[in-house]
C-alpha cells in the first residue's frame, strides 16, 4: 500500500507557509491528483497517458485502479524518469493476489510538443502544471499533437490561475514559479480551451482547485482546470489530417515515435474466471482499503499493533457500502464475512464484525517529496466536504 505525502522544494511566492498568509487542506497539489483520480473512478479508462509526469506522483496514485491496463507517464527529464520508475512496480501483494487484467507502466522521455503514435487509443489524457512551462513555440503544437492526432477520449489540463495571485503576501511582479513562461486568468485559459473544441471536436467541463478564504470568490480558484471530452466518438481518428493544417503537419513528421522508453514495467495478472469468490473478496478488500488509506485514512479508527505496525479498523457494514464489494458479494455481508475468514492474510475483530487491516510494507513506497513546484502552498483556508469514495466496479 503506497502513502502519498507532500514537501515543498524550492518554495516561491504563495507557498511558503511563514511568509503568506494563505494555506489551502487538502494541498492544492493533492486536489488536482484528486481530479484525475475521481476521472479513472467516473470513467474506467483502459489507457492513461500523464503528460509531463515528472515524480510519478500520478503514476504512484493510479497503479492501484484495476481498470487500467496500460499507464504511460511522459516527461522531458530522462534521469528523473529513472529515479522515480520503482513507483510503477507491482509489490508483494501484486504477486499473491494478481489483478483479472493485464497491466503494464510505460515511461517515456518526450515532449507533449511532438507527437508519438504509441499515445493513441488513449481514453484519459492527463496535464497536471505543465502548459506554463512551456515557450510559445512547443504551447502552439499541444492542440494539434493531443486533440487532432493523439485525439484522447478524455484529457485533464491545470494551470495556474493568475487572477489568484493577488492573494498572497508574498506576491512578486512577475509569476509563482522562475520556470513560468505564463500565467493566465480564467478567461485566456476558457479562450484556449474553448478553440480546442471548436477545432477538433471537444466539449469542455472547467473546474477549480484551491478554493481561497471566504470573500475572495470573485478571483476563482488557485488552480484552474478542465476536462475535454471528445463529442462526436472520433477519439481514434489520428493519422487521418482531418482537422486542420497544423494537425496534418503533426503527423507527417519525419519520426512516428521520437520518444525514447525509459522504463516498461509489466505486472502479473490472472483472468478473472480462473480466481474464486474468496480470492476475489479478498483482493477487492485490499484495494478498497489501499483507496481509503490514500483518501481518507485520517477519518479510520486505528490501534497500535504487537510488531511495531498499525491496524485499522473497518466494521464491515460499512466495507460493503463501496459499489465494487457491494456487487461482488450481492449485497450480502455474510458474503464478505466468509471470503474473509476464508483468507490468509486479512483477519477479522472476534465476533467477526470488524476487518483488522494491517497497513503491508510497500517496497517501492517513498514519501513523495516529489510534489510540483507551486504544489505545496501552505495548507487551508477552506474546509471542503469529502464526497464518500465512489470505488471502481468490476
Amino acid at each position: 500500500m503506497a502513502s502519498f505525502t507532500s514537501s515543498a522544494n524550492d518554495c516561491d511566492f504563495g507557498e511558503d507557509p511563514v511568509t503568506s498568509d494563505i494555506s489551502f487542506s487538502p494541498p492544492v497539489s493533492e486536489q488536482r491528483y484528486q481530479a484525475a483520480v475521481e476521472l479513472v473512478k467516473e470513467f474506467q479508462p483502459k489507457k492513461v497517458v500523464d503528460m509531463g509526469c515528472g515524480p510519478c506522483s500520478i503514476i504512484q496514485r493510479l497503479k492501484w485502479h484495476h481498470c487500467i491496463q496500460e499507464l504511460v507517464g511522459v516527461d522531458v527529464d530522462c534521469e528523473l524518469l529513472k529515479s522515480r520508475a520503482h513507483l510503477g512496480k507491482p509489490i508483494m501483494a501484486d504477486y499473491l493476489n494478481p489483478r483479472g487484467n493485464p497491466f503494464v507502466v510505460r515511461l517515456y522521455k518526450g515532449s507533449i510538443g511532438q507527437f508519438d503514435d504509441r499515445m493513441t487509443d488513449c481514453d484519459l489524457l492527463i496535464c497536471i502544471e505543465v502548459i506554463e512551462h512551456l515557450f510559445e513555440e512547443d504551447l502552439s503544437k499541444v492542440p494539434a499533437v493531443v486533440f487532432g492526432n493523439i485525439r484522447p477520449r478524455r484529457a485533464l489540463f491545470t494551470t495556474p490561475n493568475s487572477e489568484f495571485n493577488v492573494l498572497f503576501k508574498n506576491k512578486t511582479e512577475r509569476f509563482r514559479h522562475p520556470d513560468h513562461k505564463f500565467e493566465w486568468t480564467r478567461q485566456e485559459f476558457v479562450n484556449w480551451c474553448s478553440s480546442i473544441c471548436d477545432k477538433y471536436g471537444y466539449k469542455v467541463q472547467y473546474l477549480g482547485m484551491g478554493a481561497g478564504p471566504e470573500g475572495t470568490e470573485q478571483y476563482g480558484c488557485c488552480t484552474q482546470g478542465a476536462v475535454l471530452t471528445a463529442d462526436d466518438g472520433r477519439h481514434h481518428t489520428q493519422g487521418k489530417g482531418d482537422f486542420s493544417e497544423e494537425t496534418a503537419n503533426v503527423t507527417k513528421q519525419t519520426d512516428s515515435q521520437p520518444y525514447e522508453m525509459v522504463s516498461e514495467i509489466v505486472h502479473p495478472f490472472k483472468p478473472k474466471d480462473s480466481i474464486s469468490l474468496e480470492q476475489r473478496i479478498e483482493w477487492e478488500v485490499e484495494r478498497c482499503m489501499q483507496d481509503a488509506l490514500t483518501s481518507s485514512a485520517d477519518e479510520l479508527t486505528t490501534e497500535d499493533h504487537d510488531d511495531n505496525g498499525r491496524l485499522y479498523l473497518m466494521p464491515l457494514e460499512k466495507l460493503i457500502r463501496y459499489p465494487s464489494l457491494n456487487k461482488l458479494c450481492s449485497s450480502d455481508i455474510e458474503t464478505l464475512r466468509s471470503g474473509l475468514m476464508a483468507s490468509r492474510r486479512l483477519n477479522l475483530s472476534e465476533d467477526g464484525s470488524v476487518l483488522l487491516y494491517k497497513e503491508p510494507e510497500d517496497e517501492t513506497e517513498e514519501s513523495s517529496s516529489e510534489s510540483d513546484e507551486e504544489d505545496d502552498l501552505p495548507l487551508v483556508c477552506a474546509n471542503q466536504e469529502e464526497e464518500e469514495e465512489d470505488w471502481d466496479a468490476d
